[in-house]
């Protein structure tokens, strides 16, 4: 007992801020990912209005956990250059497809080897919880608002609001968290305080993705730091291919 609770206590102090492993994305997507610990280091943001958008809707603190993560890809053979307001239509449909993530997978640094990320993924109204079917967008707006409940392994089950903002330089997705986050059923993160970014970019032949993990821990809970750090690590490739699949139309 006192030796897990050592390795525990050294978890949470020792500085962790790279993880190695296996990731699941295809050779046809480019990308590179950190850990951050202060604004001086949002260095993948790839521009001045977006890195300013992250820290003014981000803290970044000692008790916090950021990672930021940049890729590229191909355009499919469907999405035009530029973009058209078509194409901006199918991705806002993709964003509010919240059923296609259930059962995708990401790795586990802790068992080596892929698991299910999303053991139920749905949109809801709220605060009733009833499941809602995925919605049938046609017309572009400029935000869009809607609830999700999504259970993995990590958080457990967790409401979520969804804001999809649809403006000329980028079409972004927000989500955080309604409910606290528990673990062992003791709070660790408050509401509207695990937050990601995902940013949308047409960049000429490509499609660029910036994508920006927050959890602010709460004080000096006994959450296993590492353990966090490695499943946003590979929780955001899940993420960046479950996109990607949708864009080319393989899920």
């Amino acid at each position: 007992m006192k030796n897990k609770l050592f390795a525990l206590i050294l978890t949470l102090i020792v500085p962790q801020t790279t993880v190695q492993g296996y990731s699941i994305l295809p050779d046809t997507i480019d990308g590179k990912k950190h850990f951050v610990k202060t604004t001086k280091e949002l260095t993948l943001a790839p521009t001045p209005a977006i890195r300013a958008f992250i820290i003014k809707n981000a803290s970044i603190t000692k008790n916090n956990i950021t990672l930021e993560a940049y890729h590229t890809f191909k355009k499919p053979q469907n999405i035009k250059n530029p973009i058209t307001s078509s194409d901006r239509l199918s991705i806002i449909n993709i964003l509010h497809s919240v059923s296609s993530m259930q059962g995708i997978k990401y790795y586990s640094q802790t068992r080596k080897k892929l698991r299910i990320l999303f053991t139920k993924s749905y949109i809801i109204h709220y605060p009733s919880l009833k499941q809602l079917n995925d919605p049938s967008i046609k017309h572009l707006q400029q935000v869009y608002s809607f609830y999700t409940l999504q259970e993995d392994k990590t958080f457990g089950k967790v409401v979520y609001q969804y804001t999809i903002y649809q403006i000329p330089e980028f079409i972004l997705l927000k989500t955080e968290n309604v409910n606290h986050i528990k673990y062992f059923s003791m709070p660790v993160v408050d509401k509207r305080k695990f937050k990601f970014f995902l940013f949308i970019l047409d960049k000429g032949e490509d499609i660029a993705l910036y994508c920006l993990y927050s959890i602010d821990v709460i004080g000096d809970k006994a959450l296993p730091l590492q353990k966090v750090r490695d499943s946003l690590f590979h929780r955001s490739d899940a993420i960046i291919l479950w996109f990607y699949n949708k864009l080319y139309g393989k899920l």
